[in-house]
């Protein structure tokens, strides 16, 4: 005969069943409001080729490594791609510069491309795309602007478009577009060489160089042209290794 305080096995046995259940099912919980965060806050981010003018996102997986990245999709309007130079549409040619990047615990961080980007996204008051009404409307401006808006972003110097934005928003003939263009494009290939330079990414910077010279000489680029062939020597230059110090014979 069992005594009153002891249960019978089978009732012992679902109460022990209980007890395992619902500490599972807290432990399940705890674990999701831990780890929810860091899936629902992976890293992520957007990017954009000035090559193809299209952008695309991705994410960082944390658990498994690797990124995944969705398919690419034209970042403005036909009007606008429309006008971009064909040698570098169908070149094959693609770099992806970040627009956006989002970290794993919050917050969100701009990239220089994103001044392109979120051009692109720009609504007046009537809610019209911006620039793509201004191409529509400005059909002989945007054929000589967007390909050198896109120069400017293949040669990274994004941090130069919002002046040439402004310009060509007053809509100006096509000569003084174009001279605003090469004034621009100049002092931007100057500043962005001067930053390769102090990199001493002197390949990109010549290259940068080059592009800037199309636009006419500058006692800038001479400089500038003096500094890398001075970075291209030092960078040849077999790194000296000190000679070890000679003992002092008296002192043996």
């Amino acid at each position: 005969m069992n005594s009153p305080a002891t249960l019978p096995k089978s009732r012992k046995s679902i109460l022990i069943g209980l007890v395992v259940a619902v500490c599972s099912f807290s432990f399940l919980l705890l674990t999701r409001s831990i780890l929810s965060p860091i899936f629902l806050s992976a890293p992520d981010g957007t990017e954009f080729s000035p090559y193809s003018f299209t952008s695309r996102e991705f994410r960082i997986n944390p658990w498994i490594g690797g990124t995944v990245v969705q398919p690419a999709l034209l970042a403005c309007s036909d009007d606008i791609s429309k006008h971009l130079t064909n040698s570098t549409r169908t070149s094959g040619i693609e770099r992806w510069d970040l627009v956006r990047h989002t970290k794993a615990w919050g917050g969100s961080v701009n990239a220089e491309a994103s001044i392109l980007v979120n051009c692109f996204k720009a609504i007046d008051h009537n809610r019209e795309v911006v620039w793509e009404k201004w191409s529509k409307d400005n059909p002989q401006l945007a054929k000589i602007f967007w390909p050198s808006v896109q120069k400017l972003a293949i040669h990274r110097a994004y941090f130069a478009i919002p002046e040439l934005l402004q310009f060509a928003a007053t809509c100006p003939t096509v000569i003084e577009l174009q001279l605003a263009i090469d004034k621009i494009s100049q002092l931007a290939a100057s500043d962005q060489v001067a930053r390769l330079v102090a990199k001493h990414d002197f390949s990109e910077a010549r290259i940068t160089l080059e592009w800037g010279k199309t636009f006419g000489s500058s006692p800038a680029f001479d400089r500038l042209e003096m500094l890398i062939r001075q970075g291209f020597i030092s960078l040849a230059e077999p790194k000296k290794i000190a000679a070890p110090k000679k003992q002092d014979a008296s002192k043996e």
